[in-house]
């Protein structure tokens, strides 16, 4: 079977999917175990990080920081992405399950997605977020936080450039010493695809062959 996808297109979305099923939506691909495992092969072949990916009832973080993602989120798919999870059926029943064995209050959460409702999302404030050790492990959260208090801007800080192909150039957020939990301000760069591809701590750099996309 032919593959409907390309290494740079694989490199782009893996960082910013939470298991196989988001990868496989992003790539326009059926919800299969069959293309699950043809992509699992693939990242397995150029050596991509998926250890992020949700990993079905395995719980992946600590009371401490559900207690922040619940507090800092205004619906139980938020606080999901906030963990960095997917937000399918047995994720959100197993969040669920987790925040009343907690005792955690979900009083705040509108119960009607992202934007509906009255009550206010309670935020973590940035000087707790951009530290070494931070609980904030949503990079894609982050980095829209970053661009919205002006912390940083839409450009990437390596080549300088801002649009590709008439649009905004995709942006990625990247931990320069490569630990994902040092959200220091110091160790946050932002860059696009291409140049996120030839960091040091880039995954399977070691291992990358062909060209990368000329943005």
């Amino acid at each position: 079977m032919k593959k409907r996808w390309s290494r740079d297109l694989l490199e782009k979305e893996v960082p910013n999917s939470s298991s196989w099923k988001s990868l496989s939506e992003r790539l326009g691909l059926a919800a299969s175990s069959a293309n699950y495992k043809r992509l699992q092969k693939e990242c397995e072949i150029i050596a991509l990080d998926t250890s992020h990916f949700w990993k079905g009832r395995e719980k992946r973080y600590s009371k401490k920081q559900l207690a922040i993602a619940v507090k800092e989120s205004r619906s139980y798919r938020e606080t999901l992405l906030t963990l960095g999870l997917n937000g399918c059926g047995s994720a959100h029943e197993a969040l669920k399950r987790a925040i009343e064995e907690c005792g955690l209050d979900t009083s705040h959460f509108s119960g009607q997605g992202w934007n509906k409702g009255n009550s206010p999302s309670i935020k973590m404030p940035m000087t707790d977020i951009l530290v070494k050790d931070s609980t904030y492990i949503n990079t894609y959260s982050l980095k829209n936080r970053l661009f919205r208090e002006g912390l940083k801007d839409k450009t990437c800080e390596e080549c300088g450039k801002r649009e590709w192909q008439g649009g905004e150039i995709p942006l990625q957020l990247h931990h320069i010493n490569g630990d994902k939990r040092d959200n220091r301000i110091e160790n946050l760069n932002i860059l696009c695809p291409n140049c996120h591809a030839q960091t040091k701590n880039w995954t399977g750099k070691n291992k990358k062959s062909g060209k990368c996309r000329n943005w």
